[in-house]
């Protein structure tokens, strides 16, 4: 029985030597799949001891977002006049200072060309926020026959104007990195009801959601492919709506830029 004792006791010392450990019990210790893996370090005096990643720096994302809106029958002419084509993938994706400039330039000088809303934003990297530029537009949706004339009777109220939702974070290298939700509304001219007097707005829509990575104070180009109206009312006429002459292209010039938080 002694004998035994003896065994078992050289048993354990040669198991804790060889680096065993005895099984944790159920309960102790982190749960299963969340064990951070452990870092390696080379051995010897100059070793350094294990740091805890510091805070990120102090810095802010600026993101400007400007709405153009074009004719469908001269966006060939307006990239033409602008040297380049806009957007991948026969066309530039980022664009620097200069040709920013020479884009805003070109929109500026082009008679079927105008901007629809201009918006910016400061916020955290990480956060997500929202920005809008817009107006109200309240219009009658039913009408009252009284006397042979028309009367309102119910208002609706609809938001022309753009909203950019979108969420920033600076890479380590510098470049940043954005989810971004455009959304665009306008009023493309009002309709009047067959066998009325009434008349009804017509609006355009465009959305969509992407996310890119650009440099540090670079800019690019959001071409959206033709918008085609639609009526807020029964009057709709597919004609007019499929109508080239109708349809519009719209273009998002996004910039970003990071800055320090002093």
């Amino acid at each position: 029985m002694k004998g035994m004792f003896i065994f078992a006791v050289l048993s354990c010392c040669v198991l804790l030597l060889s680096g065993f450990t005895p099984p944790r019990a159920f309960g102790e210790g982190p749960e299963l799949g969340l064990t951070e893996r452990p870092t390696l370090l080379a051995a010897g005096p100059e070793t350094p001891a294990a740091v805890e990643p510091g805070p990120p720096p102090e810095v802010n994302v600026w993101v400007e977002a400007i709405f153009v809106e074009l004719d469908r029958a001269t966006t060939r002419d307006f990239e033409e006049k602008l040297g380049f084509k806009l957007s991948p993938p026969d066309g530039k994706a980022i664009l620097g200072a200069e040709e920013k400039e020479r884009l805003l330039a070109t929109v500026a000088e082009t008679e079927n060309a105008r901007i629809i809303a201009s918006v910016a934003v400061l916020t955290i990297p990480g956060q997500n926020t929202q920005t809008e530029h817009v107006e109200e537009l309240t219009y009658a949706t039913e009408y009252d026959l009284e006397d042979g004339n028309m009367t309102p009777g119910n208002w609706q109220t609809r938001d022309l104007g753009a909203i950019l939702n979108l969420t920033p974070t600076v890479c380590e290298d510098g470049r940043i990195f954005l989810i971004l939700m455009p959304q665009v509304t306008t009023l493309s001219g009002w309709k009047q009801i067959d066998g009325t007097n009434v008349t009804q707005p017509v609006f355009s829509t465009w959305q969509t959601t992407t996310t890119v990575i650009v440099p540090d104070g670079a800019t690019f180009v959001l071409k959206g492919a033709p918008v085609a109206p639609f009526f807020r009312s029964q009057a709709i006429d597919p004609e007019a709506a499929t109508d080239p002459a109708n349809q519009k292209t719209l273009l998002t010039i996004i910039s970003a830029k990071v800055v320090e938080a002093k």
